[in-house]
């Protein structure tokens, strides 16, 4: 019998003695064939019992080349240090997930294991096993389903671990999606907390599909070679791809780890590399044209605001050339903000379909920061004046739509009134701009308000910082860490305060909205002008 999905722990201390006395050539470089086999497993034990036939035609990876299962499930790829062979979830099948809920689907070709690093890194996996055993358990294919993502849980303590699972834990089982997506970042630099946030986060009781962010990363590993081990550890492949219903899924890793600066200072940028790209082009000459490309990934492909490094990724024109003519939606963290963006000949991207790249909300929303509620949780509201929390992504077949959702706030919680508010004088607010934030708004929203039942006017869309955000950071600034600032937002509208609103009294302010899907919300907020 071959090796299963999740091999045994060989510790890294002795190996080299066990080499030495089998006399076996160093590991390191070294190129071999992975060889094994894809199976039905029927009895979903998690390992190939008599009568489980292979599958054919299935998709297996060594994160560079992808291959083709035979007429008996067999496969054969070349894989060296540090790559990882994976399969490929088709449309039928369900990959199998732990007690933790994560799935299980591929093998970390780490000979030798890590140097020795922080947080432990990869243990040796010792010689390539004869065979390699990838069960995958069959299912029906669904066209309608939902999926639950969310950027940066990005704990720095134990109690912050706590926020997570009284927070965040709870309400997204609720919601009954099929699976979730962590657009990296699940830790904030202390790789210890994983084994608890991974039983924390298995109470979702859904599959978790991660993708690394640059606070994932092994400093101490001094680059890219083994910056990623620890989380390889924990969740296997750092880059990889799956299917569920007419949707393909590309989970990239665009953390490029240059170590130590002269200044003493961790260094990264966002970037794809070589060999990561060749990988998407090959996944996708594999996959009909017609699916819809949704890719998960840390760091933006295009950050609004500026083309710096750490927030932009550098070789995103190369991949949008490999995605030309494709229908994609990208997914991304790493801002603490919400933004939607259509890019289109702007960025290098060009194709009958505008590129829609959705930067979404995070659970840490600003690290954790903020007044705290009545249970102890910061409210950790966003730097661009939205709710820490998560989306609920709709598929029908290849079609799409997009629902926010504050961590403890109503599901028609869509936007806020946030200028004016509270109480205000009369004077303080003449001659400015009402101010609406639509919190998960574009520029694909249309938005009209109202002032006590009277006619409805349109609002234009804006760009600044979030008044609401502004006077939380003014009013409570030690609640927040330091550096923390409201930063410009694309999701404002504004427009004329009436004269109506002039008047003393208190005032009704009504706002309507209809999304990008066609989707009408609505929300209101009260004002008292003396």
């Amino acid at each position: 019998m071959g090796l299963p999905m999740r091999c045994q722990i060989r510790p890294a201390v002795l190996l080299p003695f066990l080499l030495l006395l089998w006399g076996a050539p160093p590991l390191q470089g070294q190129e071999v064939t992975a060889r094994g086999v894809v199976y039905a497993d029927l009895n979903q034990n998690g390992s190939r019992d008599a009568g489980e036939p292979g599958l054919a035609g299935i998709l297996v990876s060594n994160q560079r080349e992808v291959v083709r299962t035979g007429v008996d499930g067999s496969f054969a790829l070349p894989v060296e240090p540090g790559m990882v062979v994976y399969v490929h979830q088709p449309p039928d099948h369900r990959v199998p997930v732990d007690a933790l809920n994560l799935p299980r689907f591929s093998y970390v070709h780490e000979p030798q294991g890590s140097p020795p690093l922080r947080h432990g890194g990869m243990y040796a996996t010792g010689p390539l096993p004869d065979r390699l055993e990838f069960g995958l358990i069959p299912a029906e294919k669904e066209l309608d389903f939902q999926v639950v993502i969310f950027g940066d849980p990005q704990p720095r303590d134990h109690r912050e671990v706590d926020f997570i699972r009284d927070d965040a834990v709870g309400e997204i089982a609720g919601t009954g999606a099929a699976f979730a997506l962590v657009l990296g970042d699940a830790m904030y630099d202390d790789l210890s907390l994983f084994p608890r946030y991974n039983q924390m986060m298995a109470a979702m009781g859904m599959p978790l599909w991660n993708a690394v962010g640059n606070h994932d990363i092994d400093f101490d590993a001094g680059g890219n070679r083994h910056g990623r081990d620890t989380f390889r550890s924990q969740f296997g492949a750092n880059h990889y791809s799956f299917e569920y219903g007419d949707v393909l899924f590309l989970m990239l890793d665009n953390i490029d780890y240059l170590g130590y600066n002269d200044v003493g200072r961790r260094s990264y940028r966002g970037m794809l590399r070589e060999q990561q790209l060749q990988w998407i082009g090959n996944v996708l000459r594999e996959v009909p044209e017609d699916r819809l490309v949704v890719l998960g990934m840390h760091i933006p492909l295009f950050a609004w605001g500026g083309e710096t490094p750490n927030v932009n990724t550098g070789d995103r024109e190369e991949l949008f050339r490999i995605l030309s003519g494709r229908r994609v939606l990208a997914l991304t963290g790493h801002i603490h903000m919400i933004y939607h963006h259509l890019l289109g000949e702007e960025v290098g991207w060009s194709g009958p379909y505008p590129f829609h790249q959705l930067t979404a909300a995070t659970l840490s929303g600003t690290w954790w920061g903020g007044p705290e509620d009545e249970r102890g949780i910061p409210v950790a509201t966003q730097r661009d004046g939205t709710p820490n929390g998560y989306h609920l992504l709709t598929f029908q077949g290849t079609h799409y739509r997009e629902r926010f959702k504050g961590l403890g706030f109503d599901a028609d919680a869509q936007l806020r009134v946030e200028f004016p508010a509270g109480e205000v004088a009369a004077d303080s607010i003449r001659g400015r701009d009402l101010l609406v934030n639509v919190f998960s708004g574009s520029s694909g929203n249309a938005v009209e308000a109202q002032v006590n039942g009277g006619p409805w006017f349109p609002l234009e869309n804006t760009t600044g910082p979030s008044p609401f955000f502004e006077e939380l950071l003014t009013t409570r600034p030690e609640t927040f860490g330091e550096n923390i600032t409201a930063i410009p937002t694309n999701h404002l509208w504004r427009g004329s305060i009436p004269e109506e609103l002039l008047e003393p009294g208190v005032h009704r302010i009504r706002v309507r909205t209809v999304d990008l899907y066609g989707v009408l919300h609505e929300g209101s907020g009260v004002v008292e002008v003396r």
